[in-house]
């Protein structure tokens, strides 16, 4: 059964920055209890693309609402950003509906 069913819980988010923003990336994605997603500066691209396509098959895109935020001043920003642009390409492609993704791109800030 499912969390939400049981605690009648709606509206449930996940969110987190650097290695937290990776990790809020991926468990939004895989757990069907996340109904919001926020992640800032995350290294999703350092993830062969490969491996983000078979997980995209797998996980929970629909209904789901995320904001994604990235630097861009520093060098870790920019590989970063640099790093992320085909991640989310291949997120659209596998279902995730672009009206539910926002972003927030500021390339005069740090990573931290």
């Amino acid at each position: 059964m499912e969390l939400k069913a049981i605690y009648d819980i709606k509206d449930i988010g996940i969110a987190g920055a650097s290695m937290g923003g990776l990790a809020s990336y991926y468990l939004g994605l895989k757990y069907e209890v996340f109904d919001y997603i926020f992640t800032f500066s995350a290294a999703t691209g350092f993830i062969k693309n490969e491996w983000w396509k078979n997980f995209y098959n797998k996980a929970y895109l629909s209904n789901k609402k995320m904001f994604y935020y990235m630097g861009g001043k520093d060098k870790l920003e920019k590989k970063l950003s640099e790093e992320n642009k085909n991640v989310f390409p291949l997120l659209f492609k596998s279902g995730f509906d672009e009206k539910n993704f926002d972003s927030y791109i500021d390339k005069s800030l740090k990573h931290n």
